[in-house]
């Protein structure tokens, strides 16, 4: 497969943009996006905010990876090492202050 950008609307129309990216392998889990070196972002807002970030990931091939969550410039759970090829699911709780009524 060919490694490019790729750019989508996910769940509740939110954009999302990968690069160094391959979205033709079959991983057992729903659709797939397959990064070699790049990274998956979103650059806008999500209206509303978010409380829950969840997503599944699976080790595409032999050698294993590494994949970090960061929002608003922190990192969220630490380092997630993908060693498994078989679907994992991960979700973290999103603090945000809440606006003034």
């Amino acid at each position: 497969g060919t490694y490019s950008a790729k750019s989508w609307i996910g769940d509740n129309g939110v954009d999302w943009t990968a690069t160094d990216a391959r979205s033709d392998m079959n991983l057992g889990i729903d659709e797939a996006i397959v990064l070699r070196n790049g990274s998956l972002t979103n650059d806008n807002s999500i209206p509303g905010g978010c409380g829950v970030v969840s997503f599944n990931y699976a080790r595409a091939f032999t050698n294993n990876s590494t994949l970090q969550v960061w929002i608003n410039g922190n990192q969220y759970g630490g380092d997630i090492t993908v060693s498994n090829p078989a679907s994992s699911h991960v979700a973290f709780l999103i603090i945000t202050q809440s606006p003034k009524l």
